[in-house]
């Protein structure tokens, strides 16, 4: 299971504002419970295969490629017990950045790219809440709906433009 380390400098006080409000939270436990998803779940239930993965990669390489250029180089090198998860408007994992050690240990957890982050597949999380409400969300670690997350804090934000609009990407839909 992923972990971060003991060393972890993330604190959910400096993402105390971007805290759902509980009846948001709630709404989605709601939806985790209606769709029978066990509480249980520690593994995504949904990861796309590498070959529906593929066209949504290709169509999304630029975006890819310009986050790949500020996270390897910025921040990655600042911040090695996080990771960050470049998802499209459907929320496949297109990459994820990390530190080798932490990447490794969160590919075993089942985030890797082709992993869905719905409620149907994760349950609650700060993907699926940033998506749903279009701004920056935060979840604690216990409030995260399956046992997936429940060791990580986790905060997401739809990725803006330069004047600040939530762009439409190229991307592909995947097929329900």
């Amino acid at each position: 299971m992923f972990k971060l380390p003991e060393t972890s400098n993330f604190s959910m006080n400096n993402y105390f504002h971007c805290l759902p409000d509980p009846q948001d939270l709630e709404e989605s436990y709601s939806r985790c419970r209606l769709m029978g998803l066990p509480v249980e779940l520690s593994n995504p239930k949904k990861i796309i295969s590498s070959e529906t993965l593929s066209p949504i990669i290709i169509s999304n390489a630029h975006l890819i490629n310009t986050v790949g250029c500020i996270i390897d180089s910025t921040i990655l090198p600042e911040i090695k017990e996080c990771i960050f998860i470049l998802c499209n408007p459907d929320l496949v994992a297109l990459k994820i950045f990390a530190h080798p050690d932490v990447l490794d240990s969160a590919e075993k957890s089942g985030m890797k790219p082709g992993t869905v982050f719905t409620e149907e597949s994760c349950g609650t999380n700060a993907l699926c809440l940033a998506k749903k409400h279009c701004k920056v969300v935060a979840i604690k670690s216990q409030d995260h709906y399956c046992n997936l997350f429940r060791h990580i804090c986790c905060a997401a934000s739809p990725v803006r433009d330069a004047a600040g609009n939530i762009p439409t990407f190229p991307y592909q839909h995947i097929t329900r």
